[in-house]
């Protein structure tokens, strides 16, 4: 008995992006989805850090430096497309097919 499956066009559409725009629709809010899982891996990480530092300084500066800047990389992320996002609103630009 085999269960293997002949991909084609009946069984498994092929993608229907017609332009740019459509494809960072989908590319954009991935990527910030993804920053997000990285921001909270880093957080979970930094803190296994944290406790193990036993109150060494400098292990406790690197992580208090690797926090902030996971903390700012989120933030900058963060702040670009909703930046994007308030510039195209403002200038009316979008609709459906648009990144914005």
């Amino acid at each position: 008995m085999v269960y293997a499956l002949t991909i084609d066009s009946s069984n498994f559409a092929p993608a229907q992006f017609t332009s740019l725009a459509m494809i960072l629709n989908v590319i954009i809010p991935n990527i910030i989805l993804v920053a997000g899982v990285l921001l909270f891996l880093m957080l979970i990480y930094m803190g296994f850090q944290y406790m193990s530092s036993d109150g060494n300084p400098d292990k406790l500066k690197k992580v208090k430096a690797t926090l902030n800047m996971s903390l700012i990389g989120f933030g900058i992320i963060l702040a670009s497309y909703l930046l994007v996002k308030l510039i195209a609103s403002l200038l009316g630009i979008g609709g459906p097919n648009s990144p914005f």
